[in-house]
């Protein structure tokens, strides 16, 4: 992993072939919805994974999850990045 000079990370991350690090995001502290005792949900989070199409089971495409900030509750995304463009959204992250 890359540093810059003042010691933080350098974004994107490759994490593995097929998952890239966009953003870690930032942690909502205030906000009870945004954290649980097992789980923290930080605005912003941004990731990257090449799995199979929705349009071409055949062929892989690019996903891309996010946290964004969506008032009282976290909201999350997942984007197809192929011809597609199909988009999920919703407050929870498995469902």
């Amino acid at each position: 992993m890359t540093k810059k000079e003042d010691g933080s990370y350098k974004f994107p991350i490759q994490i593995t072939q097929k998952i890239k690090l966009i953003s870690i995001g930032e942690v909502v502290y205030d906000r009870p919805y945004y954290h649980t005792d097992k789980y923290i949900y930080p605005v912003g989070y941004t990731i990257e994974k090449e799995f199979y199409s929705i349009e071409d089971p055949n062929n892989q495409a690019v996903y891309r999850a996010s946290i964004l900030d969506g008032g009282e509750h976290p909201l999350f995304k997942v984007e197809c990045l192929d011809k597609s463009k199909k988009v999920f959204e919703g407050n929870s992250p498995s469902k």
